[in-house]
């Protein structure tokens, strides 16, 4: 009898066992990266980064418009507001008295006195009003 796998001639030969256990002594060499033309992202990370852009974008608008119309209808109320002030303050001031008052020498006199005492009136009943003051045109104006 022959040993199995000896005569390379013999019809009844058989195939040569694998052995359990790599027959090389090399250590194998690491997997090779994928290929450059291989996409860096995904369709659906695309498309996250866009709706991501989009939802910044649309936020920071917002942001700039809600801004502006607030600004806008803070002015509004502070104008209003003290154009009602100001409405309510040219009742309490005499004009007949305020048209005497020229020159600063009248500032020891009744007249100036009685337009005083009223506009520190306006002011103490104004909230969050410091300085109340008259004004008017001059010869050149």
């Amino acid at each position: 009898m022959t040993r199995p796998g000896g005569d390379p001639s013999d019809p009844n030969r058989t195939a040569a066992m694998p052995l359990p256990f790599p027959q090389s002594s090399a250590p194998s060499a690491p997997p090779s990266p994928p290929p450059n033309d291989a996409p860096v992202f995904g369709m659906s990370a695309k498309i996250a980064l866009a709706m991501a852009l989009l939802t910044l974008l649309t936020s920071g608008l917002l942001s700039v418009a809600t801004y502006r119309v607030t600004t806008e209808n803070a002015l509004r109320g502070i104008r209003e507001r003290l154009r009602d002030v100001v409405a309510l303050g040219a009742l309490e001031v005499d004009p007949a008295l305020h048209v005497r008052l020229r020159s600063p020498e009248q500032q020891q006199g009744k007249a100036y006195a009685t337009v005083r005492s009223a506009l520190q009136r306006i002011r103490n009943n104004a909230t969050d009003v410091r300085f109340v003051y008259t004004m008017r045109s001059g010869p050149d104006e």
